[in-house]
């Protein structure tokens, strides 16, 4: 255009729709099409009835499990697959859980719930409503929890129980973000050691059934040491793992704690089969490899 000439906006949508082959109208709705507020419903797939009630009862006692203080849960008849999905929905979302074998063959999963803590109830109340499917997916499974009720808090008791659910227990698509990162920066690493994704169950004497986030393969040796991630959820978590880890430990263990819990690494000694990571922000390859290299030699 010269100078003189006036920009006309119509002229110019009808122009590149003709080279385009659609009408004007057309190319006007798409211009922004790559935004989310421009994208348009044009179907939606109705879920039927039953499956409507399913949910709104399922969201029903998510809600209730926001208030608990402890949860309970008795599983029967649980799959190898379903219950290592389990293992990954709790890890995943960080709860505080111990699994242990029932004397009829079952297990007894107990989950610390949100009112247990002093600080991130409401975070961690979310964490645990986000894991109740995977429960729900495991067999024939009776729920109880302990919970607080009400403006007063009133102590109340939740139960509830089923038989698994086809569509729960989904395995989440990605680690941890600390686990992941941790994961991907170790790839890049040329040591002999060797990071790879924790599926195996296994059985911690004192603790319960367990699936740790990481094991760490050594290129020379073979030798396995497993590491699981604490987070910041619980001190009392950690003194259990520490208890544990003096009193001997068939399989190496590295325990990852944030600094957050004031704990030190020191109360470990160096003739025992485990030992403690404390980190603050993002944890270190390079540390860890040191970590691994120490539990290597005992």
């Amino acid at each position: 255009l010269d100078e003189e000439a006036r920009f006309s906006r119509d002229a110019v949508l009808a122009e590149v729709a003709e080279t385009r082959g659609i009408t004007p109208e057309a190319l006007e709705k798409g211009l922004y099409g790559d935004l989310k507020s421009a994208h348009v419903l044009t179907a939606v797939s109705a879920p039927p009835p039953s499956a409507l009630v399913e949910g709104y009862d399922l969201e029903q006692a998510r809600a209730v499990l926001l208030r608990a203080t402890k949860v309970r849960v008795k599983i029967r008849g649980a799959s190898p697959g379903a219950l290592r999905t389990l293992f990954r929905k709790l890890k995943f979302q960080r709860l505080l859980h111990r699994l242990t074998r029932a004397g009829d063959g079952g297990f007894l999963l107990e989950i610390d719930g949100p009112f247990s803590l002093f600080e991130s109830v409401t975070k961690y109340g979310l964490q645990l409503a986000i894991a109740l499917p995977a429960i729900t997916a495991c067999g024939q499974w009776e729920l109880e929890a302990d919970v607080r009720w009400g403006k007063q808090r009133n102590a109340m008791t939740f139960r509830l129980e089923g038989d698994a659910r086809p569509d729960g227990g989904e395995v989440p698509e990605r680690l941890p973000d600390e686990v992941q990162e941790l994961l991907e920066r170790f790839a890049d690493r040329k040591g002999p050691w060797s990071a790879a994704t924790a599926d195996e169950i296994v059985e911690i004497p004192g603790v319960g059934l367990s699936v740790p986030d990481l094991a760490f393969s050594h290129a020379d040796t073979g030798e396995v040491i497993l590491l699981e991630v604490m987070g910041f959820w619980s001190r009392d978590a950690v003194w259990k793992r520490i208890e544990l880890v003096e009193k001997g430990l068939e399989q190496k263990m590295l325990f990852a704690v944030s600094k957050r819990l004031r704990v030190s690494e020191e109360v470990l000694g160096d003739d025992v089969p485990g030992g403690l990571y404390v980190y603050k922000g993002k944890m270190s390859p390079k540390q860890i490899e040191q970590k691994l290299d120490a539990l290597a030699t005992r």
